[in-house]
């Protein structure tokens, strides 16, 4: 970690320190107990999810961070388990899904919910609920055939992306048709790498317009609070991501449509990732398992506390409620 980092850190680690000095003050006062849902991997080392842990503290309620892996935690014992760096999960699908069934078989509260979840999991049925509301979304086929050949007999376009539904992070992502670009593969490449790909596989055109970046918006409770222009550096070399202080209102608009969608009303948390073809914009993706929301990113101090509260704030209503 060089100076510059180490110095921007300042605040975050006497912001820590403070929050260790408020729960050593107020612990017995504490009476309820929730889990951010991290994995393995990255335990304990997101500065998002330490952030949370600390706002929850000083909300008065004790906070661990646990991995769905580690099978010595009793789930149990938490009010409400709220999932956030599971990243990875694709790779242990089958015991993932099946914490899932058990955290939803013991009546925990899960946020987002299980069965939300469960969905938001397989791009297809995302799509075709996406569909059923006549909401604009990147055009996709979706086949189980790992026959790349066969598919493309039906595509029209010189470029495409070949990926599973069921994936996160650009994992077994693959272009097909741009020579010059990151994960350009030939077809018979691509059909040797997807062979132990165990969920369909889904196809779409190459939108050339990713170049201008992907937009992220993130919604809490239904209610926006924080947009992001990114760079992902899947086919480019370029990895960054902006904060955006205006949305355009025909992106915004597109965002409303998809947290009034009746099957998303309870989510907790939700990214709409959306691209810009010509003057329109269409839906790339719902995250409603694990999205990063980029909270970091808020340059503001103020407004970034304020969102990890509303968030804080979110989570003890539900508890409440239960």
């Amino acid at each position: 970690m060089n100076i510059k980092t180490t110095i921007k850190r300042i605040p975050f680690h006497i912001f820590k320190w403070n929050t260790k000095r408020f729960v050593k003050l107020h612990e017995k006062e504490f009476q309820k107990k929730v889990a951010i849902i991290s994995t393995d991997q990255y335990l304990g080392k997101l500065k998002d999810d330490v952030y949370l842990k600390c706002m929850f503290s000083r909300s008065k309620v004790k906070t661990d961070i646990v991995s769905w892996q580690d099978k010595n935690v009793d789930f149990n014992q938490y009010d409400a388990l709220i999932i956030r760096s599971i990243w990875g999960f694709h790779h242990h699908l089958e015991e993932f899904e099946k914490w899932l069934t058990t955290i939803k078989n013991n009546h925990i509260l899960l946020l987002n919910p299980v069965d939300m979840i469960k969905d938001n999991l397989d791009k297809e049925k995302q799509f075709q609920l996406l569909d059923q509301y006549q909401i604009k979304h990147i055009e996709t086929t979706f086949t189980e055939s790992k026959n790349i050949k066969e598919v493309l007999i039906k595509q029209k376009d010189a470029s495409i992306v070949v990926k599973p539904t069921i994936s996160e992070s650009g994992n077994d992502t693959y272009l097909l048709g741009e020579e010059n670009k990151k994960n350009n593969k030939t077809i018979e490449e691509i059909e040797s790498l997807l062979q132990n790909v165990t969920s369909k596989i889904m196809v779409q055109p190459f939108i050339k317009e990713i170049e201008n970046g992907e937009y992220s918006l993130v919604f809490i409770d239904g209610k926006f609070q924080n947009a992001v222009l990114r760079y992902p550096s899947i086919f480019t070399n370029k990895n960054t991501i902006t904060h955006l202080e205006q949305v355009d209102p025909k992106l915004y608009a597109l965002a409303l449509q998809i947290t009034n969608i009746k099957e998303y009303q309870q989510s907790l948390y939700m990214r709409i990732d959306a691209v810009k073809l010509d003057d329109e914009y269409q839906i790339m993706e719902i995250e409603l398992t694990d999205p990063d929301l980029f909270f970091s990113f808020i340059p503001n101090h103020k407004k970034r506390k304020q969102t990890f509260q509303f968030f804080v704030d979110s989570v003890l209503k539900r508890i409440d409620k239960k």
